[in-house]
């Protein structure tokens, strides 16, 4: 049984060395997938093409899309040469913009091109293999002047990245695991992305258009005075202030001065839309240069913006949209035509005025000494003490005191809630709601004025005035002046339950009736008592 079966194998190890001679002899294979791994280990690896980039000028890859000529520079530093620096730069096509981290990744993969297996070691028909007229070659041209070139032929059935390759006059075909990514070049490739070069913190001014309500704003960065009703001086730049907080952390709080549509200091959100555009890029390339401008919505867009740092300044323009979420998009000094992933920007369309404060007046109570108010049903004058902490500390006797028209009003409700304070917050509750430049109301028609007096400095008075509009709002006038802006008139009149949702009216009306009615400074409404 042992004797047989030794025979049997020994047949089959002859007729086995006879196949391969045969398969020698006549060089047969088959153009598929399934051929023969080429032996290696990791100290031998197999090459198609192996170079020190120190021995190559450059290297040309020639496809359907043109000739790309990437130039090579390889420099030694340390007395013994053991550490290179290789610079890949991209001497044709001419791009504008060149991406260098790109130009490397792409280029240097040139280099080495290691086999995967071996598919034929003698003569075949090319065409088989789409090497008989090979759609890309990879020409090094070597320090030496010498030339090695590599031809790429087509993929193997059922992949997307594996194909056929073959050094000009070698004798073998092999297959690379990456030739789909090899042959796969074009402009776009080596162009930047980078659409805004700035960071938040380098944006010192800008202007913000928009189509759809032709907002049209402009506005600057600068650091509010310590003394109110200052000048603004412009914010200074992050290396010219001795800070050592966060450049960015600090950026994302800035304030802003808007310029046009008209002046006021702008809203926060200035901040949360600048940060969203830092940094920006596109989503994609989608040609080299913009031949119609008109045909992408760029001659009249949908949003425009310019950022300046400095003396430096880029525009970006955003036209239709190419699908859902995907506007395209130009840049300034740049000549390609982009496509941007709006998906991020979402303050895009954010509400014009939340690009303003919206505070008509705001001043602390503790820095009040006086309020003047004359409203349609009447003239109110009234007092303010409002000690701060720090002046509490210094002397605990002092504590508040507030007059209505010569009456005290520093009542409370047995919760210790202030009528007066309800008040005041209310004043400072008549905000700017919309915007109207274009207006020209006049300030002798205002039906409300209000004055407030600064208790640190007689001489400086707060001063507001509002003119009617229509049947639900008034025109906003500040210091005599038509700010541009309306607010609603149920900032003003409005019947409420809860303090903070009622009108000035109504919580004058609640004053009066507490001063009227309180014991011991303390009243409580019937309805309030009720609800307890």
């Amino acid at each position: 049984m042992k004797k047989r079966t030794v025979i049997i194998m020994s047949a089959l190890l002859v007729l086995l060395i006879a196949g391969l001679v045969v398969s020698k002899l006549t060089g047969f294979t088959l153009p598929s997938s399934e051929t023969t791994a080429a032996t290696t280990t990791a100290a031998d690896t197999d090459y198609l093409i192996n170079l020190d980039a120190a021995d190559v000028d450059k290297i040309t890859v020639t496809n359907s899309e043109g000739s790309f000529v990437f130039g090579v520079e390889a420099e030694s530093s340390g007395t013994d040469s053991s550490s290179t620096t290789v610079t890949y730069t991209l001497e044709s096509p001419d791009v504008s913009t060149p991406d260098s981290a790109q130009v490397k990744s792409l280029a240097s993969r040139y280099l080495s091109l290691p086999v995967q297996s071996v598919a034929a070691t003698s003569d075949v028909d090319l065409a088989d293999y789409g090497l008989a007229s090979p759609q890309t070659t990879i020409t090094y041209t070597l320090k030496d002047g010498s030339e090695q070139v590599v031809q790429l032929g087509s993929l193997l059935k059922n992949e997307t990245a594996k194909g056929y390759a073959m050094l000009q006059g070698g004798d073998r075909i092999v297959t690379l695991s990456n030739v789909g990514t090899l042959v796969e070049l074009s402009a776009n490739d080596f162009t930047s992305k980078t659409i805004i070069p700035f960071k938040l913190s380098e944006i010192d001014s800008f202007s913000y258009s928009r189509k759809s309500d032709q907002l049209d704003l402009a506005a600057y960065t600068y650091e509010p005075e310590a003394e109110a009703g200052a000048t603004p001086t412009p914010t200074p730049t992050p290396d010219e202030s001795a800070t050592t907080e966060d450049p960015e952390t600090a950026a994302a709080s800035r304030s802003w001065m808007v310029t046009s549509p008209l002046n006021w200091e702008g809203g926060s959100d200035i901040n949360t839309l600048l940060g969203e555009l830092q940094g920006l890029s596109a989503s994609d390339i989608v040609s080299q240069t913009i031949d119609d401008p008109a045909a992408y919505g760029l001659d009249d867009p949908a949003y425009a913006f310019t950022l300046n740092h400095g003396d430096e300044s880029v525009t970006v323009k955003l036209g239709d949209e190419k699908e859902v979420g995907i506007r395209y998009a130009s840049v300034s000094g740049r000549s390609e035509l982009f496509t941007i992933d709006t998906s991020s920007l979402t303050s895009l369309d954010i509400t014009s005025m939340s690009l303003f404060d919206k505070f008509a007046v705001l001043v602390n109570i503790q820095d009040v000494s006086a309020i003047n108010l004359t409203t349609p049903t009447g003239q109110y004058d009234m007092t303010v003490f409002h000690p701060s902490t720090e002046e509490k500390d210094a002397d605990d006797t002092l504590t508040n005191h507030y007059t209505l028209n010569g009456q005290d009003a520093d009542v409370l409700t047995s919760d210790d809630d202030s009528y007066f304070r309800d008040l005041y917050r209310g004043l400072l509750s008549i905000m700017l709601d919309g915007l109207d430049p274009q207006a020209t109301p006049q300030l002798s028609d205002a039906v409300y004025t209000l004055a407030i007096t600064h208790r640190t400095d007689s001489s400086l008075v707060e001063n507001v005035a509002l003119v009617p509009r229509d049947e639900s709002s008034y025109y906003v006038f500040v210091d005599g002046t038509y700010t541009g802006f309306y607010t609603l008139k149920e900032n003003l009149d409005h019947e409420a339950t809860d303090p903070d949702d009622m009108g000035v009216e109504q919580l004058l009306t609640r004053l009066q009736t507490a001063i009227d009615q309180a014991q011991d400074n303390v009243y409580d409404f019937p309805e309030t008592e009720a609800s307890n």
